[in-house]
């Protein structure tokens, strides 16, 4: 027997009744029915409508099946929509011939004064009772069948953003990452901001927040947190626009811009956050056995030749600040600010303490762009003249760190398209092998940079293909 599902929410006016409608729409699909029930203008119609204007996601007239009874719609994918008002109904028999029973196993059905179904409601329906309450409108929802729980999200959404008070706002979904994070572009007058929602991961936001205060602190540009639960996951953040670093087709003074920033960050106090050991810089590789082909018995032998590369260069060096995730994706241009706060950051909740280089490997081993090797080698040569880092040395934890993240990432990438069918990053693997294939020419890995590569076919063609079919 499966469990219940109950919940309520309180709607301040009808653009939170339209948040609602969108919210819903997104987790609705064929076979769901809302049964909506309440007093004459409690918002049962306004709902219904606004969930098929948002599934449509066109215009056309969405009209009140007062006199109808049945208005049907076909969204963008196929899916039939139907919307019944029942309240001049004559009799049950009438359901069967409105062709509502079928409907409700193939359609999304949404059915106003529901209590006229009698005997033929459907049995894994979810209610939605409306209450007037003061200037607004109270619901309650509930249902026998616990999968209705797929809804508790939207409601935290639009409660986050009624309480933020943004729900007038018109939403657009800005892409994202290959995490569980989404993101939306608020828009309400002449003002914008970023709903951050971190999904089946709230800690990520205890995180976001954490480092947004650090950054802000120090100086930086990090985004202004408007509003924030932690506890469901959910961030409302100043727009730092939509013009990455990314965009530009030549950002060697952008990069440079970043060598400053990164050099003034190792000069800051560290706050308190996760340092990672060797031993689990070493582990973060394994994601690279999901490569197709892998050697995993030759990748573990060239393992032990990175945890001594790693100890060599680490050693003496107090650790610093890393963004983790420090590319050109990452990193917006705010041409309208000075200096290093031209540099607007974004996604940096994974930020732990290691070795200064960390952030510069990111930087100058962008997997979604190509930093040709002269221009890599420049800003190397910059970063070193900024921190009085000896050159060698620093080339040499350079080679090391990249041949760790950029292993690292053939598996990332690797794994999301054929774990989670995510291969929009399978283009950039030859370019990610390009790193590692350099990164292993130092003379660090002179015994075990053969076998690295050995263990790693190439990205050609086929594997390609094969990867992104």
């Amino acid at each position: 027997m499966s469990a219940n599902f109950s919940a309520s929410i309180f709607l301040p006016d009808e653009t939170a009744t339209d948040t609602l409608g969108l919210e819903l729409s997104k987790v609705l699909e064929a076979g769901d029915a809302l049964l909506l029930s309440g007093p004459v203008g409690a918002g049962k119609s306004h709902l219904a409508r606004a969930i098929i204007k948002a599934r449509l996601d066109r215009e056309e007239d969405v009209p009140s099946p007062t006199y109808t009874l049945v208005q049907t719609y076909l969204d963008e994918t196929g899916t039939e929509i139907w919307h019944a008002d029942l309240y001049r109904l004559g009799d049950t028999s009438e359901i069967a011939e409105l062709g509502l029973e079928d409907a409700f196993s193939n359609a999304i059905c949404l059915v106003e004064w529901a209590d006229r179904l009698g005997d033929r409601r459907p049995k894994d329906a979810l209610s939605i009772m409306f209450k007037h309450e003061d200037s607004g409108r109270s619901l309650t929802l509930a249902s026998t069948n616990f999968s209705w729980a797929k809804v508790s999200r939207a409601l935290e959404r639009t409660e986050f953003l009624i309480d933020a008070n943004w729900q007038a706002a018109l939403m657009s979904d800005v892409a994202g990452d290959l995490s569980s994070r989404s993101y939306r572009r608020l828009r309400m007058a002449d003002q914008t901001a970023i709903l951050m929602d971190a999904g089946d991961d709230p800690v990520q936001t205890v995180n976001f927040v954490k480092m947004t205060h650090w950054l802000r602190g120090a100086g930086y540009s990090a985004p202004e947190i408007i509003s924030e639960n932690t506890k469901t996951g959910l961030l409302l953040l100043e727009d730092f626009g939509d013009v990455p670093l990314s965009d530009y087709e030549e950002i060697d003074n952008q990069l440079s811009v970043c060598i400053d920033l990164l050099a003034d960050i190792r000069q800051q106090p560290c706050p308190k956050l996760y340092s990672p050991s060797v031993a689990e810089l070493v582990e973060m590789t394994a994601l690279s056995n999901q490569y197709p082909g892998a050697g995993i018995e030759s990748l573990e032998v060239f393992r032990r030749s990175l945890h001594k590369a790693l100890e060599e260069v680490m050693a003496g060096v107090p650790a610093t600040v890393s963004l983790r995730d420090f590319h050109a994706d990452n990193i917006m241009w705010l041409g309208e600010r000075s200096g290093i706060q031209r540099l607007g950051m974004l996604d940096y909740q994974d930020a732990f303490l290691t070795h200064p280089v960390y952030d510069l490997v990111s930087l100058l081993t962008d997997a979604r762009r190509d930093v040709p090797r002269a221009l890599r080698d420049e800003m190397i040569a910059y970063y070193a003249d900024l921190t009085g880092d000896n050159p060698s040395d620093l080339i040499k934890a350079f080679a090391v760190f990249s041949v760790q993240r950029n292993l690292r990432i053939l598996g990332i990438f690797a794994r999301a398209a054929i774990v989670n069918r995510k291969n929009h990053h399978v283009k950039n693997l030859p370019r990610v092998y390009d790193y590692l294939s350099e990164a292993v020419e130092h003379p660090i890995f002179s015994d075990s940079g053969a076998l690295l590569l050995s263990a790693l076919p190439k990205p050609d063609e086929a594997l390609l293909a094969h990867l992104a079919a």
